[in-house]
């Protein structure tokens, strides 16, 4: 990232609502010309790492990409494409980081603060699996809020959800 006067370097972080995205934005826009592979690493890292340690706020890098990248004239990859496959290999590469770190190190603690939870969410994987619909239901709990991603992507190997599907 290009060395920022203080006025623009206050909203240089990970934004935690439409705001913030909407204001580092604006502040990215202005350097991407110039600054555009600089940035462009910079933004996938931060997809990266934010799935990675499941931190809050994947979705709003997600909307920065498609605002940065479709309306640079440096269109690199036709620009939404190109923000698109940043966002899918960042967070793919991101969650199977996560779910191995977790497979191998993570157990102890998360089944000591979430067992009940896991246990839970055991049983009803169980129950799909044997079904033979374990895609399908991780697929819908993907896409509806009945389980926070960061709980799914800690929890999946716990519950043995295998990292192909």
């Amino acid at each position: 990232i290009p060395n920022l006067p203080p006025k623009e370097k206050q909203f240089l972080k990970l934004p935690s609502n439409l705001n913030e995205s909407k204001a580092l934005g604006k502040i990215l826009h202005n350097h991407i010309e110039r600054y555009y592979y600089r940035i462009s690493i910079a933004h996938f890292l931060a997809i990266y790492f934010v799935h990675v340690f499941c931190i809050p706020g994947a979705s709003f890098l997600a909307i920065l990409a498609g605002f940065l990248y479709s309306n640079s004239s440096n269109n690199v990859l036709f620009g939404q494409v190109y923000a698109l496959m940043m966002v899918l290999i960042g967070s793919t590469l991101g969650t199977v980081a996560c779910y191995l770190i977790v497979d191998n190190l993570g157990q102890i603690f998360i089944r000591r603060f979430f067992n009940h939870r896991v246990n839970t969410w055991r049983t009803e994987v169980e129950r799909h699996t044997k079904s033979g619909d374990l895609w399908s239901y991780f697929l819908f709990l993907r896409l509806t809020p009945f389980l926070p991603g960061w709980f799914i992507n800690i929890s999946s190997p716990i519950v043995k959800i295998p990292l192909k599907i």
